[in-house]
């Protein structure tokens, strides 16, 4: 409500002596709402931005553990192969000269 409450002490500071009391009434209404709109509107974009924010956090999350998978995975074929191919030379004796 920041935004609301340093508006509406904005516009109390205006000098409204010389008006009508009706019509300071009815300007301090449509001031209020006016300003009441326009911080709902404030927290209804904040709280937009917190879920989009949220949205591309998780996401990222996602791809990075996709990614770490498909690193494990390389590896693990890598090493299988490394494997493979020391197990061929033992068995063959390539290795034994």
């Amino acid at each position: 409500m920041a935004i609301y409450e340093r508006a509406l002490e904005k516009h109390q500071t205006i000098p409204q002596e010389n008006l009508n009391p009706c019509f300071q009434t009815a300007r301090h209404g449509i001031m209020s709402s006016i300003l009441k709109q326009a911080q709902d509107k404030a927290d209804e974009t904040v709280k937009s931005g917190e879920k989009a924010a949220q949205d591309y956090v998780d996401k990222g999350k996602e791809v990075g553990k996709q990614v770490i998978d498909k690193g494990c995975e390389a590896a693990k074929n890598t090493c299988d192969q490394v494997t493979g191919q020391v197990e061929d030379k033992l068995t063959t004796g390539a290795w034994i000269k």
